[in-house]
């Protein structure tokens, strides 16, 4: 039977350990496989390296602040579809960080979300998240990205 109708999809990582600075570095980027079955039970039929072709949705981000970057404190956060940072995909977009609803010990973890609303296709389905702190280092733990087929 055919599908018809949406599907909304999530590819995440978490237990990530990477500190990103004040600017972008190509050694420094999370490579999200978009239909990676291992995301849960929003994960895509395909499989991880198939092409990919989706509304890109929602993008949720979580880290460790440390250094003068702190509650309000700003990220910038742009997409490629390649290592070398060169297919842009996910224009460069400063978004700001809040601290996290249960940071009762003050660990400094800090999440922040951002809507691309992108209609794309690409002959395989990695996107690479770049990030840029506006002071002092972000340390990334989780990231997310809901889209929709």
């Amino acid at each position: 039977m055919p599908k018809f109708g949406s599907f909304i999809h999530t590819a995440k990582k978490t237990g990530l350990t990477t500190a990103y600075g004040s600017s972008f570095d190509t050694s420094k980027f999370v490579l999200l496989n978009l239909n990676d079955a291992a995301s849960g039970s929003f994960a895509s039929p395909n499989k991880p390296g198939d092409s990919f072709q989706g509304n890109l949705q929602l993008f949720r981000l979580r880290g460790l602040a440390a250094g003068g970057l702190t509650n309000g404190g700003k990220i910038t956060v742009k997409g490629t579809w390649d290592a070398a940072g060169q297919q842009l995909i996910i224009a460069p977009t400063t978004i700001t960080l809040t601290a996290d609803m249960q940071d009762v010990d003050g660990t400094g973890y800090h999440s922040t979300t951002m809507l691309t609303d992108a209609y794309v296709a690409n002959a395989t389905d990695t996107l690479y998240i770049w990030i840029k702190t506006s002071t002092g280092t972000f340390t990334l733990d989780q990231v997310e990205m809901t889209w929709v087929e």
